[in-house]
């Protein structure tokens, strides 16, 4: 399972709403048509169609004719959505930054769904990432593959990680200004 799997899926159901939007204006000007224009009737569907458009308003008319859109969330939803649908029970995951699109939020959701299928479910990860979160995951074996040979390291050895800390140390007080409500 790879990032590409994911923004296709985030893609497709753009497309698949596109594709209901424009149907959906054809049946408006359909209904229009058939509800007030004199129409020459050339088959009994053309009968059917008018009656039902006199007895409906147009959003029940086309309701009735098409599909809500598929709901269309943040890229960050969709891909956790994606996750929840398509992570099976005992099976082995080769995820490549996974974290793409996704907020500290869903990241930590994430961490949620993989911390149970690994326990529950009999699933295995490879991950490859930088995200803090994913490597924070308990029990987890990080191969630093910065390191000359490769090493096995606890997450916040990790050189991103000091990174990370070393800038969130410089914007404490800013930090603690905002969380204060200051």
């Amino acid at each position: 399972m790879n990032k590409n799997d994911i923004f296709e899926n985030i893609l497709s159901k753009r497309i698949e709403n596109q594709e209901k939007n424009n149907q959906r204006e054809k049946l408006e000007k359909q209904y229009m048509q058939y509800k007030y224009n004199l129409i020459n009737y050339s088959s009994l569907e053309d009968l059917s169609i008018s009656v039902e458009t006199r007895n409906k308003t147009q959003s029940k008319f086309i309701k009735s004719r098409i599909e809500e859109n598929a709901r269309e969330f943040s890229n960050g939803q969709t891909a956790l959505e994606f996750f929840d649908k398509e992570l099976k029970e005992d099976a082995l995951y080769l995820l490549d930054e996974p974290e793409n699109s996704l907020s500290p939020k869903f990241q930590i959701e994430l961490i949620q769904l993989i911390t149970e299928l690994s326990r529950f479910f009999k699933c295995q990860f490879i991950i490859a990432t930088h995200s803090p979160f994913l490597l924070s995951i308990p029990n987890a074996k990080i191969y630093d593959l910065d390191s000359i040979p490769v090493v096995t390291k606890k997450w916040y050895e990790l050189e991103n990680m000091k990174i990370y800390y070393n800038f969130f140390k410089e914007h404490k007080i800013k930090l603690k200004e905002v969380l204060s409500g200051k």
